[in-house]
């Protein structure tokens, strides 16, 4: 990483905590893996990106987004296995932003990305791209698939936290290939 005089974008893609699940926290590649040690080593990789950007100068000055396409299925709650597609990673900070990781519940959407992006890139800071915000009631539309048959797939609304299962709604519309 150099630092860039001029604004750049860069898209950098890694496997993530998909399935097979082989690699420790450290990175190094392992038999029988957990997805936590997966995404560990994601975290690990993230963070060396992020050091290097702030040893290039280029990190206050810097956007970042990092999500992922879908959340788990396999995670266990009340003794229910979940979805867990529905609740994917999103990390975002503004140019400049100085302080410590913040979390949130706000019930933001795929399909709220792009005003996101735009008022990330106009100098917004990470907690105030979405128009959502934490406590605030929204329906949001999923579509939810099994990895093995991806030609049916059965549309959801969620209408509460996304790791809820009772606020899960089936909506009747299935799509068949």
């Amino acid at each position: 990483i150099t630092h860039v005089n001029q604004k750049s974008f860069k898209f950098i893609h890694i496997e993530g905590a998909h399935y097979p699940f082989h690699y420790d926290k450290d990175v190094n590649k392992i038999k029988n893996g957990t997805y936590e040690q997966n995404i560990e080593a994601c975290m690990t990789v993230v963070d060396s990106y992020l050091d290097k950007l702030r040893a290039s100068g280029s990190y206050d000055n810097s956007a970042i987004i990092i999500m992922s396409d879908h959340g788990y299925g396999g995670y266990e709650e009340d003794g229910k296995v979940g979805y867990g597609r529905q609740n994917p990673f999103l990390m975002i900070k503004g140019r400049d932003e100085h302080h410590e990781m913040q979390t949130s519940q706000a019930p933001v959407s795929y399909e709220d990305l792009q005003a996101a992006y735009l008022k990330l890139l106009d100098g917004t800071t990470g907690d105030n791209v979405f128009d959502w915000k934490e406590g605030d009631y929204r329906e949001r539309r999923f579509l939810f698939y099994q990895y093995e048959a991806d030609n049916y797939i059965t549309e959801y609304v969620q209408t509460g936290n996304a790791r809820d299962l009772t606020t899960l709604l089936p909506t009747g519309a299935e799509f068949n290939r």
